[in-house]
């Protein structure tokens, strides 16, 4: 039997073994109040098939000192993004509530993350389920504002990566540390239709904040005692084919020596320059997914020799879309209706745009060609 890590309690978090099957099943059927009920009984057999069938990582158990299964973790790749982990399944036994066996499997979840070496740490849950956000904020979890399902992301494996910020977690701990409020709610700040999440830790007297950005799931700010970097973009929301302001910005708090150095990467469909503070978009080659990591804004940012990855998301938008609609559903032949042209604009720029309405053998437009003015508003020419 594989032990991670034995309690204060006595209980053990263990990796999933057969033997434990019938036992796990029994944890199951103990736990229907945590899942909203239901009738169906779990069975041994459904818990085999369960883990021979499906790949996990890892499958975590808690159990007591009399082997009974009282919490479960399953660890797989995170269905929506290859480049994340997911917890599929958490879940303690009603009976061994606030026993912090729900915190220790979590914590061995991010463990195993960054030992594997992945960035992130995803988890979903039921919009009622507001018990359990202390928990997973507590273990670095960010709610993200979303109106078709509860989702966090955690990105303490990203933050630990990074060679800039490694001196201070040699010294501060990631979890006892934190500083971060933990009320119920979604935790982004939304600007410029981008989405915030910060951290903040003290240690030894010593502070650090770490921003990370929703889209581009990357860090874009840093601030300690001594200074604050940011990488910032115009906006989320740009339309394709343009270029746009970005910068990264440096202030020096303490008036200690501080010297950074900025290197632009580009990334899928946007390309960064730092020394023209600009970059570039181009026409995205699949459809982006707001939970999946975005095209960036990305810069290598080396503060006193060391290193830290920095990015912004963007979603790509056509320059202008354009929808025909018609005032009946079902014409009669000869019969004369209007029909209506629902512009959206995403220009940066005051634009002339010209289409045709194509020709067809069955519908005649009085008029089929337009001329379009965009400024701050739209007119048709």
């Amino acid at each position: 039997m594989k032990v991670y890590q034995t309690l204060e309690n006595g209980i053990k978090v263990i990796e999933y073994e057969e033997r434990f099957a019938k036992s796990l099943a029994d944890m199951w059927n103990k736990s229907k109040e945590n899942w909203g009920g239901g009738s169906d009984l779990e069975t041994e057999q459904r818990q085999i098939d369960m883990y021979r069938n499906n790949a996990y990582y890892n499958v975590y158990l808690s159990i007591n000192e009399n082997e009974e299964v009282v919490g479960l973790c399953s660890l797989a790749r995170y269905y929506k993004d290859a480049d994340a982990l997911y917890i599929h399944i958490l879940n303690v036994r009603p009976d061994y509530m606030s026993k912090k066996l729900g915190k220790a499997m979590i914590l061995q979840s991010v463990e195993r993350t960054i030992e594997l070496g992945y960035p992130r740490l995803e988890i979903h849950t039921w919009p009622g389920n507001t018990k359990a956000m202390p928990l997973y904020k507590k273990c670095g979890y960010m709610w993200e504002e979303s109106s078709e399902t509860t989702h966090l992301t955690n990105f303490i494996p990203t933050i630990l990566s990074q060679e800039l910020l490694k001196p201070y977690f040699e010294k501060a701990d990631w979890y006892s540390d934190s500083t971060r409020c933990l009320e119920t709610k979604p935790d982004g700040l939304i600007n410029n239709g981008f989405e915030f999440f910060t951290y903040t830790w003290k240690s030894s007297e010593k502070n650090l904040a770490v921003t990370v950005e929703k889209f581009g799931r990357r860090i874009c700010k840093v601030e300690t005692d001594d200074y604050i970097i940011e990488l910032t973009a115009e906006n989320h929301y740009l339309a394709y084919g343009f270029t746009y302001k970005a910068e990264v910005i440096t202030i020096n708090k303490s008036g200690k020596p501080l010297e950074v150095t900025v290197i632009g990467k580009p990334d899928n469909i946007i390309d960064f320059n730092p020394d023209k503070k600009a970059f570039t978009v181009d026409i995205p080659i699949n459809k982006q997914d707001p939970y999946r990591k975005h095209p960036c804004v990305l810069a290598e940012i080396t503060v006193n020799g060391k290193r830290i990855e920095m990015g912004v998301g963007i979603e790509a938008t056509p320059p202008v879309t354009a929808k025909l609609d018609s005032e009946r559903g079902i014409s009669v032949i000869g019969q004369k209706f209007d029909a209506y042209i629902t512009l959206e604009s995403s220009l940066p720029i005051g634009s002339q745009v010209y289409f045709t309405l194509p020709l067809n053998d069955y519908v005649y437009f009085d008029r089929a060609a337009f001329k379009i003015i965009i400024n701050d508003f739209i007119t048709f020419i």
